[in-house]
């Protein structure tokens, strides 16, 4: 899970949310030179609807939040022949500064390797909504989103995601709506008893040089999910 991709590597954040265009670029190499099998969300989330195992060694690329920085990993992500999902927020691409337009968005949408998700109409904890409010988030942002691109939204990606994040209620919303899975923020690696409505996802971040990036396929931090449920961490 990957968010902004800034052209310095001056930008540690403290919530490891930007990782470096040159260490990305890194981080893409190495997945192919020790031959990582990269697939799409569908190919994954159909295995997992299945009940039938992922292969090992399997990874899922996605961004969050729609930063136009992401633009600059397609040249990338298409040297490798690398799928990605694009989770965004509809209010953001109304015209919000360092975000994706709905044009480049339309870009994504109707290519071959590239696909969008809805991450909400404007990234408000879900959880802390008023159903009504939930409902909008969840069903306008995919409704928008289907209209403007022309594509079925199947997946979306909870903000903030973590166990303070979201709920039964979310869940039933997701599906009333829709949607075929959800991906959380929850650190962790996903198998065939995954639920589709709490994908675990691993955060990738400046943070991930070429000693931990490693780490982090190995599933090394996976730990980190158990601090995630014990502090209800965002």
């Amino acid at each position: 899970m990957y968010h902004s991709i800034p052209a310095t590597d001056d930008l540690q954040d403290a919530g490891q949310m930007t990782t470096p265009f040159e260490l990305f670029k890194r981080q893409m190499a190495y997945l192919s030179e020790h031959r990582f099998n990269v697939i799409s969300c569908r190919t994954m989330t159909d295995l997992l609807a299945n009940k039938q195992p992922i292969p090992l060694r399997s990874v899922v690329i996605t961004f969050d939040d729609g930063f136009r920085n992401n633009l600059s990993t397609l040249p990338v992500l298409e040297e490798y022949g690398f799928p990605a999902m694009f989770f965004l927020s509809t209010h953001a691409l109304d015209g919000e500064a360092d975000y994706l337009s709905w044009s480049e968005a339309e870009r994504l949408a109707h290519s071959s390797r590239f696909s969008i998700g809805s991450h909400s109409v404007s990234h408000r904890n879900l959880k802390r909504l008023d159903e009504p409010d939930v409902r909008d988030e969840i069903f306008v942002s995919k409704q928008k989103l289907e209209e403007r691109l022309q594509e079925p939204i199947e997946y979306f990606a909870i903000p903030f995601g973590s166990y303070g994040a979201f709920d039964g209620r979310t869940r039933r919303l997701l599906q009333s709506a829709g949607f075929v899975a959800a991906f959380s923020t929850i650190a962790g690696v996903n198998s065939h008893r995954s639920d589709l409505f709490a994908l675990r996802r691993t955060r990738i971040s400046w943070f991930d040089d070429m000693t931990t990036f490693p780490d982090q396929l190995s599933g090394y931090y996976d730990w980190y999910r158990w601090w995630q449920k014990m502090s209800k961490s965002l």
